[in-house]
């Protein structure tokens, strides 16, 4: 078997077929080159998953894993880290694409740091791909107190130190499950940094889970609720955060 790559890169794929290729692209134009993606099909109906076994037929570092029915992108991303290899995992979504500096700028900020994990700004791209310099700004540092005031940690732009976060696991919530994750990750005293500059494209796309802002909101108040044990004032007061992160995110 191969040495081990550096970084394990998750993909869920779910009827993107249109997008596939190029957030395939996006990895393999990284100027770090050792890594590997990991694309777990979940249950698509498009030709997502024929464009994801091409490329693994000529890229070995491209790796496809099937699941039979569909369960969201947090069941595909435990999938992935059942068999990621990397000491360091980050995430892109079928839909998004990086900018070739990504890895390499975040693997020496993990280096040089002591971080659990980084994430950075990102532009918004429109659905056909185009960017629009729209950047959504992020603090330069979030511990645990700070975090649970807003989700300002983007999911397309995170690296993670697997060697200091110990066990990678997302829980059953349908939306918002990164988020739970980054909580977790940061509860016992850790504490996340911002690369400083873009390193990431997020696709806006109409009817998007991500773009229903009740919904999101209905996920972060179960998860303060149930895994973070807050009470129901404390909870509503960290929702009322919330929302005015998430309008700031939404009309930049």
């Amino acid at each position: 078997m191969p040495a081990k790559p550096l970084f394990s890169v998750i993909t869920p794929l779910y009827n993107s077929g249109a997008y596939i290729d190029e957030c395939m692209d996006s990895v393999a134009a990284q100027t770090l080159e050792d890594w590997e993606q990991i694309i777990v099909d979940d249950g698509s109906t498009d030709q997502g998953l024929q464009r994801a076994l091409a490329r693994a037929r000529v890229d070995s570092r491209v790796r496809v894993v099937r699941r039979r029915e569909n369960g969201g992108a947090g069941a595909a991303r435990n999938e992935a880290f059942k068999v990621m290899r990397g000491r360091y995992v980050a995430f892109l979504d079928a839909d998004d694409r990086w900018l070739p500096h990504k890895l390499a700028l975040q693997a020496d900020q993990l280096r040089h740091s002591d971080a659990v994990l980084v994430y950075s700004p990102f532009e918004k791209i429109n659905a056909a791909g185009e960017r629009t310099n729209r950047v959504v700004r992020v603090p330069e540092r979030l511990d645990y107190e700070r975090l649970r005031r807003g989700c300002w940690i983007a999911c397309l732009t995170v690296a993670i130190d697997r060697e200091r976060a110990g066990t990678i696991r997302m829980n059953g919530f349908r939306r918002s499950q990164d988020y739970a994750l980054w909580l977790s990750l940061l509860r016992n005293g850790g504490h996340a940094e911002s690369a400083g500059e873009v390193t990431a494209l997020y696709r806006v796309r109409p009817g998007s889970l991500s773009r229903n802002l009740p919904g999101r909101l209905a996920a972060n108040w179960a998860i303060h609720r149930h895994q973070e044990q807050a009470g129901p004032l404390a909870s509503a007061w960290y929702i009322g955060c919330h929302l005015t992160g998430a309008l700031y995110r939404r009309l930049v």
